[in-house]
């Protein structure tokens, strides 16, 4: 019998190679995710699309934005099969823009629609736990600002024994917990990271 935490287990940690930093734009400093690691890992963990895991478009729209731009939106529905037995909707909503302003002028994109239903996806895997040490480190989302890390003036170093990766790299740090016990965030020991 498969426990609850089975599959989160197996596709919360994402490959070096499937991450790439992202360097420009509200997004800068956070990791995007190659989108063909997910659907290796679909088919790794349920089996052939269309067999084993399948997507439904239950919704495709435009929305005007700001100066003339337009956002192209997708819904889909994600399902999977576990035991036999296919899952309920596992609800997606991805967004690109359609028309965007780049040097001053506004330009289209034909491939809008596209990357939203795999922007969809990913927002869809998410509740299966895919690449849930990315999201989760320290708490970092692109829908929220990373704390501020650096490192006190004249404080003295941290004791630390127990392992946690670093908020500003991934890579892993020792530990979190310091020998009188205080535990510490990965903002906190990421001064540590030789990375």
């Amino acid at each position: 019998m498969m426990g609850n935490l089975d599959i989160y287990n197996a596709v919360r940690t994402v490959p070096a190679d499937a991450k790439k930093p992202i360097t420009g734009g509200k997004l800068n400093g956070y990791t995007d995710i190659n989108p063909m690691w997910r659907i290796r890992m679909l088919t790794e963990q349920f089996g052939v699309c269309g067999i084993g895991w399948k997507t439904e478009t239950v919704n495709k729209e435009t929305v005007p934005a700001a100066n003339g731009e337009v956002a192209a939106f997708v819904d889909i529905n994600l399902y999977v099969k576990v035991g036999g037995e296919w899952s309920e909707a596992i609800a997606g909503t991805g967004g690109s823009m359609l028309v965007q302003t780049e040097k001053g002028k506004l330009v289209s994109n034909d491939e809008a629609f596209k990357m939203a239903y795999t922007d969809a996806i990913s927002v869809a895997c998410k509740a299966l736990g895919f690449g849930a040490d990315v999201y989760w480190s320290a708490g970092e989302s692109k829908y929220s600002k990373p704390a501020d890390t650096a490192p006190v003036a004249n404080a003295a170093p941290k004791d630390i024994s127990a392992e946690v990766k670093c908020s500003k790299c991934g890579i892993v740090i020792q530990s979190a917990v310091g020998k009188d016990g205080t535990k510490y965030t990965p903002s906190e020991v990421a001064g540590k990271c030789k990375g």
